[in-house]
């Protein structure tokens, strides 16, 4: 995990959507999904909520 990757994070967050942050970020929608499912195994939490129509940071998330 680098510091571009936990900005990609931070940006994921916020937008509370992966296609919304590729597109704000240039990179594409299956990287940030990588990114998300290696730094959940690295810390071995769930940090993102998954919905139909987005994501929700976990309460872990929130304190990452």
């Amino acid at each position: 995990m680098n510091l571009q990757q936990l900005r990609y994070l931070v940006e994921i967050a916020d937008c509370r959507s992966l296609t919304k942050a590729s597109k704000k970020l240039f990179v594409s929608q299956p990287y940030l999904s990588k990114v998300v499912a290696d730094f959940e195994a690295k810390v071995h939490n769930q940090i993102f909520i998954r919905y139909n129509n987005g994501l929700e940071l976990t309460t872990y998330g929130q304190k990452v």
